[in-house]
């Protein structure tokens, strides 16, 4: 496999242990592993084109640069991976302000978004 399908195969499996966390009610690692699934993606596509992001606020500016300005991917999906980005540090460094089950839903159904946004724009070439 390449770089690309690695990648793809990361975020689709980060995207199953999400699904499972919150069946468990696991949110707070729920949203975690869903905004993994979406930074997966994020770097499969910015892969496709060989750019790499070193941090993770790299892979979104770059993602905005590269797919959203020139209209490739909706602006929608970088909101939806800066508010999971958000959360997703609440989730791992918060004791106090720990996502519940709405915000892991809500990540959860934007991470399949974003990955299904990412497949089509990879489909496309």
């Amino acid at each position: 496999m390449g770089e690309v399908e690695d990648l793809l195969a990361a975020a689709e499996e980060a995207l199953e242990a999400a699904r499972v966390l919150v069946g468990q009610g696991f949110y707070p690692d729920a949203v975690s592993r869903a905004y993994y699934a979406m930074l997966h993606a994020a770097r499969a596509a910015l892969a496709s084109r060989d750019i790499a992001a070193k941090t993770h606020g790299g892979a979104l500016r770059r993602i905005r640069e590269v797919f959203v300005e020139p209209r490739l991917l909706p602006a929608e999906v970088t909101t939806a991976f800066g508010r999971a980005m958000e959360l997703r540090a609440l989730a791992d460094y918060s004791a106090a302000l720990r996502p519940g089950r709405k915000d892991a839903e809500t990540v959860l159904r934007d991470a399949e978004r974003f990955i299904e946004a990412v497949r089509n724009l990879l489909a496309r070439g």
